[in-house]
């Protein structure tokens, strides 16, 4: 099948130019349209003003008035009779030849049998309208006036060559700017697709291009900020990999070293299955996060919304995660209100964000978790603080981005997890040092 894509310089060349000739054509014929009937319209009304002034005065049975009769009743041009047998008889003195050719050809169009209106006629002697009418004192005659519309008729001609002339010179230099263009837009088209195409290859150091338009201009600036942003993805997932190798190594050579003692009889199963133990829930909490992070990205994250008291969600996760604390000997102050705090929600989402503020919190606490769950107006907020040495200077303002992994961290997700889900609410999350490391959640209720 033939390929009917067109390059964009020859689609943009070739709609300039049909554009270009329609204006040109529209032009030409509206302007002659416009002469013509302007020049019509003005013989028309002095033939009909001859006509009228001539009929009123041959009612008293005078049809051989003088000029300066004619002239003062406004009668300017000429008229003569035509009677029946073809004799001629001229009123105003008019060109013997020019009567006698106006009136042939009137005879020869047949123009005389009834009254007739500014009729353009072209004899030897020129270009001629003519309106003609019954003569009242004889029967069998016609009146008939004319004007020579011969120097008017020139000037139109030579106006409408002239007008054709200019637009043709104007479509020739529209076509030739018109080409220029098309040729530069085509060549900035092909930068700024190579452009894109080094980005696809990962050169995002690529200088980007100049462009002349704006828009083209607008859009490479905004393909450098993307290169950017993709080159910072890039580093962050170098970063996160190497990390998650580590960080998936260590509990892995832990396992299989316990695993190997139980084997060679150099370890007792009970006191090597709680370490066991714990690297693996360590593991499978890796593994949560990472596949938790491809359905969110891919949009496959199933939702499941009820109304429940959040005071249910967090107290089951401090208990799922006590265990861990008990070993290193932190204890949990609760604030938590009387009454039931509704929250509409997906029960697993608050408990992975939960669970994520507290087992960072749990990394870093030296003996207390302070839990906060606070109803203000419209909103609830959340509070997860502990009594570590809180955030450094360097770590604070990259805390919830993906993959950062900061002084103690782990894999560089847990908190972009939580920041996620906080904003899948139309939330808030911030950090601040406060005796520690404090996060803030605020989430509206709906």
């Amino acid at each position: 099948m033939k390929d009917k894509r067109q390059s964009l310089g020859r689609r943009v060349f070739t709609r300039m130019i049909v554009l270009i000739l329609a204006i040109a054509i529209f032009t030409f014929a509206l302007f002659n349209l416009l002469l013509r009937v302007y020049i019509r319209a003005s013989v028309a009304a002095q033939l009909d003003r001859m006509v009228s002034g001539l009929t009123i005065q041959g009612e008293d049975g005078r049809t051989d008035m003088t000029e300066a009769e004619l002239s003062a009743l406004g009668i300017q041009g000429n008229a003569f009779v035509l009677e029946s047998d073809g004799t001629i008889t001229d009123i105003l003195q008019g060109d013997p030849m020019t009567v006698k050719a106006i009136g042939a050809m009137m005879a020869e169009k047949r123009l005389v049998r009834g009254d007739t209106r500014c009729v353009h006629l072209t004899v030897a002697q020129g270009e001629f309208f003519v309106s003609c009418t019954a003569d009242k004192l004889h029967p069998q005659a016609f009146m008939a006036f004319y004007i020579d519309v011969t120097t008017v008729t020139r000037f139109y001609r030579a106006a409408s060559m002239a007008v054709n002339m200019l637009l043709l010179i104007a479509a020739l230099v529209s076509a030739v700017g018109a080409r220029r263009f098309a040729r530069t837009l085509q060549g900035d088209a092909t930068r700024l697709s190579d452009y894109v195409s080094s980005i696809g290859r990962r050169e995002f150091d690529r200088a980007r291009p100049e462009f002349g338009i704006t828009e083209l201009d607008e859009l490479a600036r905004a393909m450098e900020r993307t290169a950017g942003e993709l080159k910072d993805v890039q580093n962050q997932q170098t970063a996160f990999f190497q990390n998650v190798s580590h960080e998936l190594r260590t509990p892995l050579m832990s396992i299989r070293c316990y695993a190997e003692g139980i084997a060679c009889g150099v370890m007792s199963p009970e006191a090597s299955g709680e370490t066991i133990l714990e690297e693996t829930d360590q593991l499978t909490n890796m593994v949560e996060d990472l596949l938790y992070i491809s359905r969110m990205e891919q949009g496959a994250v199933q939702r499941s919304l009820d109304t429940v008291d959040l005071r249910d969600i967090l107290s089951e996760c401090v208990s799922a995660i006590r265990h861990q604390a008990e070993r290193r000997q932190i204890a949990f102050e609760f604030h938590f209100p009387e009454e039931p705090v509704w929250f509409t929600c997906d029960q697993r989402e608050i408990a992975q964000m939960y669970t994520n503020l507290l087992s960072n919190a749990i990394r870093y606490a030296r003996s207390r978790i302070t839990l906060e769950c606070i109803c203000e107006h419209s909103e609830v907020l959340l509070v997860v603080a502990d009594d570590g040495e809180g955030l450094t200077a360097a770590d604070l303002p990259h805390v919830f981005e993906r993959f950062y992994k900061g002084r103690g961290g782990q894999h560089g997700v847990g908190l972009s997890i939580v920041q996620s889900i906080v904003e899948l609410y139309e939330g808030s999350i911030s950090v601040k040092n406060q005796n520690g490391a404090r996060f803030e959640a605020r989430l509206p209720r709906k």
